[in-house]
């Protein structure tokens, strides 16, 4: 009933009807489109952010991978650093034990030359010693040689005293003027037992003589031997030490 009674002109809607329908469609078309557009902006939008998501996630992964190198190197720094500081010790202990060895060097090397400025000076002294000890032992040789030919002098001397004695006529005569003294008269034994015991006294004598000389021969040379060898030694002994 109201539908008929709003027809004008026989069923025919009205115009302003017909407008306010053209209207809301195309009200509702250009929302639609509207929203469309919309609609697609923020799906171009969520894929943008998708992409973005994506990109972001990437990035943090290498990050995330970045940062673990990271600590794993800053990790291997500080081991390097720990290891550095004990070669920094180890180097510092050797550097003290090369300059105490270095100081105890130095001080042996002082008393070595100290040694050898003693040494020196024994050496010298050995020497100026042998020498004087070389010259004793020439005038040695010189009084040996000296004593050997008084010695020799003094055998001929006694072989000609024994000579003497032995002889027959030892008695020389007395001259025609001159007065013989007064004499006693001996027997013939008891001047050949006289003979006999001056001889003997003689060869004693001779015999001791000969080994005193030879004794006192030996025993300096043997002592001046000694000496030498010994000065000889030392003499090597501080030679082969230098």
């Amino acid at each position: 009933m109201g539908f008929d009674g709003m027809r004008v002109g026989g069923g025919r809607c009205p115009p302003l009807l017909v407008g306010g329908l053209v209207l809301a469609c195309f009200l509702l078309v250009c929302n639609w489109w509207t929203l469309s557009t919309e609609n697609a902006e923020l799906l171009r939008q969520i894929d943008d952010l998708i992409l973005q998501l994506k990109t972001s996630e990437e990035d943090r992964n290498q990050c995330t991978m970045l940062r673990n190198s990271l600590e794993q190197r800053y990790k291997r720094c500080d081991e390097m650093v720990a290891s550095l500081h004990v070669q920094i010790e180890q180097e510092k202990v050797l550097q003290k034990k090369q300059e105490d060895s270095e100081m105890m060097c130095k001080t042996e090397l002082e008393s070595q030359k100290q040694v050898d400025i003693t040494q020196k000076a024994t050496l010298d002294s050995l020497r100026v010693e042998k020498d004087a000890l070389t010259k004793e032992v020439d005038e040695k040789k010189d009084d040996i040689k000296r004593l050997q030919s008084e010695l020799e002098e003094a055998r001929d001397q006694l072989s000609e005293l024994k000579l003497t004695v032995n002889s027959p006529g030892n008695s020389k005569p007395s001259s025609p003027g001159s007065q013989a003294p007064e004499t006693p008269i001996l027997s013939n034994e008891t001047q050949n037992g006289g003979n006999q015991d001056a001889q003997n006294g003689i060869d004693a004598g001779n015999d001791r003589i000969d080994d005193q000389i030879d004794e006192n021969i030996d025993g300096g040379e043997a002592a001046d031997e000694d000496n030498l060898k010994n000065q000889g030694s030392k003499l090597d002994a501080d030679q082969a030490g230098n």
